[in-house]
């Protein structure tokens, strides 16, 4: 069941493990735009160190894996408002990242209402 609303959704094995791989390098460039904050972005040193400059770090790491930023969004959900054990579902490729995402929201919605 899991698979056919993954794939119902347009979600494939590879595109979760790619965007599992693209949360890490999100992290870097977010690291990386961190690093370059403040600095004058008008005048380039070099046009090899500006690449890059005024997209999101999501958006930079699923160009470098040819997935969508709305992939690697997804699977950030999951890792960072879900449970470990979601997540490794994720990872392990037992769950897509999609259905996983939606679990976490129904989880959430069902903490906020069961009050």
């Amino acid at each position: 069941m899991v698979e056919v609303v993954g794939e119902a959704y347009g979600v494939s094995p590879k595109t979760v493990e790619l965007a599992v791989l693209a949360l890490e390098l999100e992290k870097l460039y977010a690291v990386d735009a961190k690093k370059r904050q403040g600095m004058r972005t008008d005048i380039p040193a070099d046009s090899a160190g500006m690449l890059g400059l005024g997209k999101k770090s999501r958006d930079q790491a699923a160009e470098k894996y040819g997935i969508s930023s709305s992939a690697v969004k997804r699977a950030k959900v999951v890792q960072n408002r879900g449970v470990p054990e979601l997540f490794d579902a994720v990872r392990s490729g037992d769950t897509s990242v999609v259905v996983a995402e939606l679990e976490v929201w129904l989880g959430l919605v069902e903490f906020v209402v069961g009050r």
